[in-house]
């Protein structure tokens, strides 16, 4: 713990014209020193970048609830046009509410993946580079949306330039603001923010200095660029920089960095000691450990905190208390305090998720992991994303942490895309066929639905049922391919077909606990056969009696108790036969909603349509931790498109992150995958 004493209180007044409420010292006193300032930093030094950068999936990991409780994941760059992108990704919000991710291609060019629906595709890739004539960048972009709605990245080229990518009214323009400003060469990635009104952007030269670009209009042009070093008679920094306003308004920008020996310093415009600027030793002064790698600043809970990683490679969190004019420092150490205590590769990240703080970034085991700090006094909660969410199990990089409309997400990138693995066959003309047509995961109707206990068997055939044959294919095949058995259990009906009038939670209950107990007697005696395996996920499925959805037609959110009912008598029929066997549920998204499936903890299988105009098109709120795939049937009339169509809908349904999800084609129609 510290203090920094002597920090005066200045107030900043919105965007006066001469740019004098905020850079007043600068421009009365030191005018005639900021362009021979900044000559004397040699601009013939370049900063050149490799000129390819290394590619992967970009995935999202969407948080449930407030704070986040779950995770479920999705494939951004599937089915978009573009498969991979260079990190450290950078995520922001467009003018138009939109969430975008910013990377690079594999010739180190910006590219924005952006949640447009344009062109029916949920999300669609844009090359900025190609659109601006601009060529490579180093890696890392800095998005920032300006309150007039355009949309500015900055990027510093591989030859060491400032560059400007602005989006407005649609079209993208590109300006080069190191040679608009004189300034010299800088290295590593920008940071951008709104400060008082203006536009700051915050670079560092090869040699260390902290550079501020900003749009002061004070020397012939909009932008104008500082040197911070010079004016603060600071210290020299070695990483990139992070840099927020005070949050109680006095009117100060903090900025951020590492210097070579692993301190946190601060840059603060604060007007003391004689100088404008002011440069601060934040490790010395709260006795914290030190640092490596890129800091990130936020406020949370009234005060500045500031995220960094450790030379441990703990996530480390520096904590300011201004009081009487000084400004105390604290660090905690958060992996420290977490089950199991996450150590990281890289720096993480950090947003405020309603009143808790979210901290994400991949581990030294390369999973994707988050803690979350429910309030400032309240232990952090470590949640692995990885092993919540089956299916890609391993990242690389820094994640980047976006809140939009009050939810949080995750963006990071995937060292491998499952998409082999994760879309099969439903119905197929016959499992043999499937195995040999090369699909991952085939999935099979048991029985359907009757009007009488046990609910279930109507089309079963013993010995020789689909499901028992399908099982028989697999093991001959000598293959692992996960067998997804679905039985429909009819709602509580007469034996006319029609409904009883119990419709209590407990009748579902009894109907899909009686149906469960002859299912799961059926499939132990597959053995007999000499089977030896079993169904990896023995389904649920409400299409039976009285009204083809086992009572449910009218999905209405008043029946969400006999849903959970009938979901519950399920579970509990497999597990009082043979508890090896994995129960799930399978229902169409408007189910899915209005009986808040999301929170009954059994694997679940969403119905989605697919074919012609129709691509699976996934809901809002369809997005429990609890999904574990996407079942979609052909809508289309014509079935010989159906080939022709399926590998968009491959790229599609594996780009929603769930491990097993399948296609149903029309009767007696194959494709390869």
């Amino acid at each position: 713990m510290g203090v920094i004493a002597g920090r005066p209180m200045r107030m900043r007044t919105q965007v006066a014209p001469d740019r004098q409420t905020r850079r007043g010292v600068v421009a009365v006193l030191a005018a005639s020193l900021v362009a021979p300032m900044l000559l004397a930093l040699s601009t013939s030094s370049t900063t050149a970048g490799a000129a390819t950068a290394a590619v992967f999936p970009v995935v999202q990991a969407n948080a449930t609830g407030v704070p986040p409780t779950g995770w479920s994941t999705a494939i951004r760059s599937a089915g978009s046009g573009m498969r991979k992108a260079g990190g450290p990704l950078t995520a922001t919000t467009t003018g138009s509410g939109k969430p975008a991710i910013f990377g690079l291609s594999s010739q180190s060019k910006v590219l924005e993946l952006v949640a447009d629906g344009a062109g029916g595709r949920p999300w669609n890739t844009y090359a900025v580079s190609t659109l601006t004539g601009t060529g490579p960048v180093n890696a890392g972009v800095a998005p920032l949306l300006e309150p007039g709605g355009a949309l500015d990245v900055f990027a510093v080229t591989t030859a060491g330039h400032l560059l400007l990518l602005r989006q407005d009214g649609g079209a993208w323009t590109a300006s080069d603001l190191t040679t608009a400003t004189s300034g010299p060469n800088v290295t590593g990635s920008p940071m951008a923010l709104l400060s008082g009104g203006h536009i700051v952007v915050l670079t560092r030269t090869a040699n260390g200095r902290v550079l501020e670009t900003v749009d002061d209009s004070l020397h012939g042009g909009r932008y104008s660029t500082y040197n911070l070093t010079a004016l603060a008679s600071g210290p020299k920094v070695a990483n990139d920089l992070s840099a927020i306003d005070s949050p109680n308004g006095d009117g100060l920008l903090h900025i951020h960095g590492v210097d070579a020996g692993g301190h946190l310093v601060e840059y603060v415009n604060n007007d003391s000691g004689g100088r404008y600027w002011n440069a601060y030793d934040l490790t010395a002064a709260a006795a914290g450990p030190t640092l490596k790698g890129d800091p990130s600043a936020l406020v949370w809970g009234g005060r500045t905190r500031i995220l960094g990683l450790t030379v441990e490679g703990h996530a480390a969190m520096y904590t300011a208390t201004v009081s009487g004019g000084s400004t105390t420092w604290t660090t905690k150490d958060l992996s420290a305090r977490a089950a199991g205590t996450p150590t990281f590769r890289s720096a993480p990240s950090a947003a405020v998720a309603g009143s808790a703080l979210l901290v994400a970034g991949t581990t030294i085991d390369k999973h994707l992991v988050t803690l979350v700090v429910a309030a400032p006094q309240v232990g952090p909660q470590a949640q692995d994303i990885s092993q919540a969410v089956p299916g890609i199990p391993t990242f690389t990089g820094r994640a980047s942490v976006l809140v939009h409309n009050g939810r949080a997400s995750v963006f990071a990138s995937a060292l491998t895309l499952p998409v082999a693995g994760t879309v099969g066959v439903y119905a197929y003309p016959s499992p043999g066929r499937a195995l040999s047509d090369g699909w991952p995961i085939i999935g099979v109707t048991g029985a359907i639905g009757t009007c009488s206990s046990p609910w279930t068997g109507l089309g079963f055939t013993p010995h020789n049922s689909n499901d028992e044959q399908t099982g028989f294919a697999i093991q001959n095949s000598g293959r692992k391919v996960p067998w997804m058995s679905y039985w429909t259990v009819s709602g509580p009906t007469n034996k006319k077909c029609h409904k009883r009038k119990d419709q209590s939670p407990a009748a579902f209950y009894k109907v899909a606990n009686e149906g469960a107990i002859w299912v799961a007697h059926q499939i132990d005696a597959y053995a007999a056969d000499g089977l030896g395996i079993k169904p990896d996920a023995v389904i649920l499925d409400d299409e039976g009696y009285p009204d083809f959805h086992s009572g449910f037609a009218s999905v209405s959110p008043s029946m969400a108790p006999q849903f959970a009912a009938y979901v519950q008598g399920w579970v509990d029929g497999l597990a009082s036969v043979d508890p090896s066997l994995s129960p799930g549920v399978y229902v169409p998204q408007s189910e899915y909603l209005a009986f808040h499936v999301k929170q009954l903890s059994i694997p679940t299988y969403i119905a989605v349509a697919w074919g012609g105009s129709t691509p699976p098109h996934r809901l809002p709120g369809v997005d429990g931790s609890n999904i574990k795939g996407f079942i979609a049937f052909f809508v289309n009339s014509n079935p010989a498109q159906e080939c022709a169509l399926a590998h968009g809908a491959v790229d599609l349904l594996s780009s929603w992150g769930a491990p097993w999800n399948t296609l149903q084609f029309d009767a007696g129609v194959a494709c390869k995958p």
